[in-house]
């Protein structure tokens, strides 16, 4: 029960919104300005790469390449299953779903919650109010919460390798924690070229 409840508490909030609205989640269309350049940042870097040409919201340009005010987030988040499986209007909602549906097995293997954890983890994403008013657009939030609890799992087995598997060799700890760090890295790195905000997530990584 510990990894089926986290893994499927986006699709029940999938179903309950589209039973509620008696539309699919997967007829969704980009209408809102950020889901319309979210979407339109990736159909671009499909057909034409990073020479897209002008493209923003409000006359506003970025500073450094033509990516939009957005930047390079939305390229990394959903340009290579993109690329692999096509582009419709509807991608967004469901990459957005393999997205917190990977954050939350990598949490199950790493931490290995118990059933009740995971219970409250799952019911917390199916009642968390972003997660109900973003699940069925082509926001970027449902993404961000699958980093963040990737980032939490690798930020607990990180901890644990440092200072709670002492029965385990040196060797064998230190090659655990250093995938872990590894990871970790890689997980804030996609962060901060999301949202900068996610600056502070690089302290409790010099903290442990």
């Amino acid at each position: 029960m510990s990894a089926r409840k986290p893994l499927l508490s986006r699709v029940p909030a999938d179903f309950v919104r589209a039973v509620l609205k008696g539309h699919s989640a997967l007829a969704s269309v980009p209408v809102w300005t950020d889901e319309l350049d979210y979407w339109r940042a990736v159909y671009s870097w499909l057909h034409v790469g990073f020479g897209a040409g002008y493209s923003g919201i409000g006359e506003l340009t970025a500073r450094l390449g033509t990516l939009s005010v957005h930047g390079i987030a939305p390229i990394l988040l959903y340009a290579l299953p993109a690329s692999l499986f096509g582009w419709s209007y509807a991608s967004i909602v469901i990459l957005n779903s393999v997205w917190i549906s990977l954050g939350a097995l990598l949490y199950v293997l790493l931490c290995r919650p118990k059933a009740l954890a995971g219970v409250l983890l799952g019911a917390g994403l199916v009642i968390y109010a972003p997660v109900i008013l973003y699940c069925v657009t082509s926001m970027t939030e449902l993404a961000n919460y699958g980093l963040l609890l990737m980032y939490l799992a690798l930020l607990a087995r990180l901890y644990q390798s440092r200072h709670r598997a002492r029965e385990l060799p040196a060797k064998r700890r230190s090659l655990a924690g250093g995938i872990a760090l590894l990871a970790c890295t890689a997980v804030v790195l996609l962060c901060c070229a999301y949202r900068i905000t996610y600056v502070v997530l690089w302290l409790p990584l010099l903290w442990i």
